[in-house]
């Protein structure tokens, strides 16, 4: 049985439409930390622990960029200590890394999750008919860095299998040479896919006129219901946020909003990214039902 990935295609859209904006139009620490938990939940539904590769790559960028402000930006008035002759090392300045970092790594999970959910066919499936091209284009690039990934890596053990394996090179030179003739061929590779790539979609007229697509899947009354819900507390959370719940201000001293805005945000916030989690358990609940 399917969970949130089998509800309607639109409706997952909107989801991480909503999730999306609600985590990147503002810099308080409580609703950033909702958005990440929430995020790790659900891609830890998705796909089990391998979430945990996500989170660590997430975890050490974070943990660069909130030094590194701090580092690099002086502002504040709260002094923690002085180096190189005098420049400060700020409070202000490392809080204010550390929010930009959860909002990079909040953003980093949820794009994750949107990949594994939002699939090629469901994204050709919403976009098809009315942007053909962009849909097209958008699907590539979703697909682009796995597939060469997965491109580079068969070259590069066929080349090891023949004795040209940048693991058995003698010298740095000869490392060198070996590694750019396999880019060589790297790049070769993947400019001939995209030439039988752009003639096969030719030669199925993508993009003519009266070209119709053929759809697998209907709005039944359990999305639309889902799509309601997410609607409602989607927009909840932006007017709290609007008004003010959402205000975070980092120099030259730390004032954050708090109040019944902060809290009604953060619960509908909270609600709206649990979506995932509790519609799959939801299912696996039935599931495990109708087993007994």
């Amino acid at each position: 049985m399917k969970g949130f990935s089998g509800l309607h295609p639109a409706v997952c859209f909107v989801f991480f439409v909503e999730v999306l904006l609600l985590t990147m139009i503002q810099m308080h620490p409580v609703l950033q930390a909702v958005s990440v938990g929430m995020a790790l939940a659900t891609l830890w539904a998705l796909e089990g622990p391998q979430a945990l590769r996500s989170l660590k790559g997430g975890l050490a960028l974070g943990m660069l960029i909130t030094v590194g402000n701090a580092l690099l930006n002086p502002g504040g008035a709260t002094i923690l200590f002085t180096y190189l002759g005098g420049r400060t090392f700020t409070l202000e300045s490392l809080l204010w890394g550390g929010s930009a970092a959860m909002l990079l790594l909040a953003v980093i999970l949820w794009f994750r999750s949107f990949h594994l959910v939002m699939t090629q066919d469901k994204i050709m499936f919403l976009f098809g008919r009315g942007i053909p091209t962009l849909s097209l284009l958008f699907c590539m690039t979703l697909r682009f860095v796995p597939e060469f990934t997965r491109q580079l890596r068969m070259l590069s053990q066929a080349r090891a299998s023949m004795g040209l394996g940048l693991e058995q090179c003698r010298s740095g030179r000869e490392k060198i040479r070996r590694g750019a003739e396999q880019l060589s061929a790297f790049l070769s590779l993947a400019l001939e896919q995209a030439l039988v790539t752009a003639a096969s979609m030719r030669g199925r007229g993508y993009g003519l006129p009266g070209r119709k697509s053929y759809a697998l899947v209907r709005m039944t009354l359990g999305s639309g219901g889902y799509l309601a819900v997410l609607l409602l507390l989607g927009g909840i959370g932006l007017a709290a946020i609007l008004r003010g719940g959402g205000g975070a201000s980092y120099f030259p001293s730390v004032q954050l909003a708090g109040g019944r805005m902060l809290w009604l945000g953060a619960a509908a916030e909270g609600l709206l990214m649990a979506a995932p989690v509790l519609c799959n358990a939801a299912v696996q609940l039935r599931w495990r039902r109708s087993r007994r």
